[in-house]
Formats: C-alpha cells, structure tokens, sequence
C-alpha cells in the first residue's frame, strides 16, 4: 500500500511540472523571443489571458514607483521591464491597446497580463473580466506602433 501511494504522488508530480506545462504553454512557459523581419529587434511574443484590476488599485503604488491610474493605459506583467510597452490583442475581437508596464503581476496562474481598467475597456474586456490575448513588445522608441502589429496590417480599436 505504501508502494501505490509513493507511485500516486510522483505521477502527480510529473503530470503537475512535467506534463502540465507541456501542454498548456501559458501556464509556466516563459515568452518566445523573435527577431523582427523589418527592424532586426529581439521582441517578445506572448499569446494567454489578460484579467484586469481598477478601482481597488486605484491610487497605490506600482512597482515602478508611480501612483496607480485606472484610468491610463497601463498594465502589469511579471517579467518584462517596468516602462516596456506591449501590444495587445484580443484574439477573439482583434481589437489592439498599447500599454506601459508600470506594475509587476498577474499572481494568478495561467494569466500573462493584467491590464488597467482603461485597457480593458479598450478591449471589450471589462464586462467578462477575463480574454484571450496576445502579446508583442514595441521596440524602444518606436513612435508609431503598426510595424509591430498584426503582419496583414489589420487594426482594429474600440469605438470610444
């Protein structure tokens, strides 16, 4: 009996950090780095889900130092630098935000952004909370941000 309890928790194991991960990207798998055809910069590709937070946030301090806004356009993202600006995409609408990364998150698994109240709302994600998205990292400096959208030259926004 101790045996098949053993054999239990390290089939659990493997299937919890070996399998999981394999079969579900988002979850654990850090972004795949790109090369850019057209300007020859590393970016970043990401492709999960996006949640957002606003109002409870509202006021408190980011990780960058500066004073949350709900109501700018800006997001939290665990790894990328802070003042990283991101495309993203919600892959269902096809609808596109650029955000700054001023905060440091989502701790919730199998989320790679959360967006502030404005991005989301930008997004029609507000009223169902949680979306499919995807992510590209605009180059520094980059003022105008269509070399790193989608490839076909397709933008879609939402109506303000």
């Amino acid at each position: 009996m101790h045996g098949q309890g053993r054999a239990l928790r390290v089939g659990l194991f493997a299937f919890v950090f070996v399998l999981l991960p394999v079969r579900v990207p988002w979850v654990s798998a850090p972004p795949a780095p790109f090369v850019s055809a057209q300007t020859g910069t590393r970016l970043i590709a990401q492709i999960g889900t996006a949640s957002w937070y606003g109002r409870w946030h509202h006021g408190r301090e980011t990780a960058s130092g500066e004073a949350f806004d709900m109501y700018r356009l800006t997001a939290a993202h665990r790894t990328l630098p802070l003042g990283s600006r991101v495309l993203v995409t919600a892959v269902e609408s096809g609808r596109s935000v650029v955000v700054t990364i001023t905060d440091r998150g989502p701790y919730v698994q199998g989320r790679i952004i959360d967006l502030s109240y404005a991005a989301a709302r930008r997004l029609a994600a507000v009223e169902r909370g949680v979306i499919p998205v995807s992510l590209r990292l605009v180059p520094t400096g980059q003022r105008d941000w269509t070399d790193a959208a989608d490839p076909r030259g397709v933008r879609r926004t939402a109506s303000r």
